[in-house]
């Protein structure tokens, strides 16, 4: 009787788990299709990854996949041919992306399946460089303050004091979205540098950017990135601008004192 009711039990159990449980990234209904992420949780600026197969290929129709936010209203839509049975659509999460579970419809025919994922945004900082920005995101806003960004064309690096508000001796994990025409080092890795020591970054790249991921240790005063071309200091732009300015103006003058005489 006893060892009847613990597999009772036991049961019940396992089906609140069932029920509870929301479904992963890797996990989904499917009729025919077969469909994963590449990642379950995302942050702003990240990008989504969505493979998978069919089962029965359709000729001249393409896999139509339809995301909605958490409200349920529609974030992402897109057709994608197939390669074989393939099939691979890929969106960036944008910065003004509602935080919580987002949820994939795929469908080829009557094959069907959905999925889900999870977007945390984090808390954004803006430091403007020129006519472009670096965005910088952290999960708790003010431990970090940026200061006005110094550019060298001469070492071809970006310099920004730093204003930290340590809570605590463990350095501060925060992601740098740099755009590539503010500063760029095709074919290998920026480099970051806090007081003359240089950090160990994760760094990914997309066509526009470099991302990077990098402790900051909690005491830094100036953080430094160099890479191998840079964007021209605004100064030296004004300054060209201005001689040019005092050359044209110089030869109206020119011109109008010969029209005179």
């Amino acid at each position: 009787m006893f060892q009847r009711w613990s597999k009772v039990s036991l049961a019940l159990m396992l089906l609140i788990l069932i029920v509870h449980v929301p479904i992963s990234a890797n996990a989904q209904t499917t009729n025919g299709i077969t469909a994963t992420t590449n990642k379950l949780t995302y942050k702003s600026g990240e990008k989504v990854i969505i493979n998978g197969t069919v089962e029965k290929i359709i000729e001249g129709t393409p896999v139509t996949i339809l995301i909605r936010n958490p409200i349920q209203n529609v974030y992402n839509a897109g057709q994608v041919d197939l390669l074989g049975n393939v099939f691979i659509h890929e969106l960036v999460i944008s910065d003004t992306s509602k935080p919580g579970i987002y949820t994939v419809e795929i469908k080829h025919g009557s094959q069907y399946a959905k999925l889900q994922f999870i977007v945390n945004v984090g808390l954004i900082q803006t430091i403007s460089i020129g006519t472009t920005q670096i965005k910088v995101r952290g999960e708790e806003i003010g431990l970090i303050k940026y200061k006005s960004a110094q550019v060298s064309t001469q070492e071809k690096s970006i310099t920004m004091p730093l204003d930290i508000v340590a809570v605590s001796d463990s350095p501060i994990m925060q992601e740098f979205e740099i755009p590539k025409e503010a500063i760029d080092a095709p074919g290998r890795s920026l480099s970051v540098e806090t007081d003359g020591v240089v950090l160990n970054c994760s760094e990914t790249e997309t066509n526009t950017a470099r991302i990077l991921n990098c402790f900051v240790p909690p005491y830094a005063k100036v953080m430094k990135i160099t890479g191998t071309s840079v964007i021209p200091e605004f100064g030296a732009i004004a300054a060209m601008i201005l001689i040019f300015s005092m050359a044209v103006v110089a030869l109206v003058r020119i011109k109008l004192v010969k029209s005179f005489y």
